[in-house]
């Protein structure tokens, strides 16, 4: 299964690349070494990066790829997804 961007609430957001977001909380208890506190994963869909992790990997990423790269990538592809659902019609098949 391939990995996809979360965004982590916890008193501030982190973002983690997870297969699902059972994987992205567990990650970033693991990264913060707070068990204590309540988490909340959230797949990121390219609307906005946080500041602070513009230029940051996120946590368990397996390449080089910071947030803001990975959150233009997925606005591009969403951008994609509405060109084509605008401009294109499917063709009925009888």
């Amino acid at each position: 299964m391939a990995k996809k961007l979360f965004e982590v609430e916890i008193q501030a957001h982190a973002y983690v690349m997870a297969e699902n977001s059972t994987e992205a909380e567990s990650e970033v208890r693991y990264e913060m070494s707070k068990n204590d506190m309540d988490f909340n994963a959230y797949e990121a869909r390219g609307n906005h990066c946080y500041h602070d992790w513009q230029n940051q990997r996120p946590y368990n990423s397996d390449d080089n790829k910071t947030v803001g790269e990975i959150i233009e990538d997925l606005k591009k592809k969403q951008e994609k997804k509405e060109y084509i659902k605008k401009h294109y019609k499917e063709i009925p098949f009888k």
